[in-house]
């Protein structure tokens, strides 16, 4: 199961606000990050909270599997316990993000909540888009 968006952005950028989950607070509305203690020094572990309308998405997330400007892995656990991953595909227009949820659900529930996952991934891709277009736009002068 793979989403994708285009982002009017060096895959560069796109890859640091990508992998600073405790940065994600100040462009995404609603968003709290804690840095948790790490298992190992290539794994980086945070609970995440992510806005979904008026509800929130809570998340433990261990990022690793590290690809300097082409991505990241994610073991999430919470609602929804699965393996994502985050793949960065420099175009001459930008950066395509792809975040691919690995593994089928079994069961209804399941099925359900790896749909909400996706969703709420999706307003987070969707918000890190305006961020970062807007910032491009703003350092090469297209906006006042």
């Amino acid at each position: 199961m793979t989403d994708a968006i285009l982002v009017r952005a060096p895959v560069g950028v796109v890859y640091r606000t990508l992998t600073d989950l405790d940065g994600w607070t100040q462009w995404l509305d609603r968003c709290s990050s804690v840095r948790l203690a790490q298992r190992e020094a290539d794994r980086d572990r945070h609970l995440l909270v992510l806005p979904e309308g008026r509800r929130r998405w809570r998340l433990a997330v261990t990022a690793h599997g590290w690809r300097h400007d082409l991505g990241v892995c994610w073991d999430v656990e919470g609602a929804v316990v699965l393996r994502a991953e985050w793949w960065l595909e420099p175009r001459q227009e930008g950066t395509i993000v792809h975040h691919v949820v690995h593994g089928e659900p079994t069961g209804r529930r399941a099925v359900r909540r790896v749909r909400r996952h996706r969703r709420v991934v999706g307003g987070v891709m969707q918000a890190m888009k305006d961020h970062l277009e807007l910032a491009v736009a703003v350092a090469t002068g297209g906006v006042a």
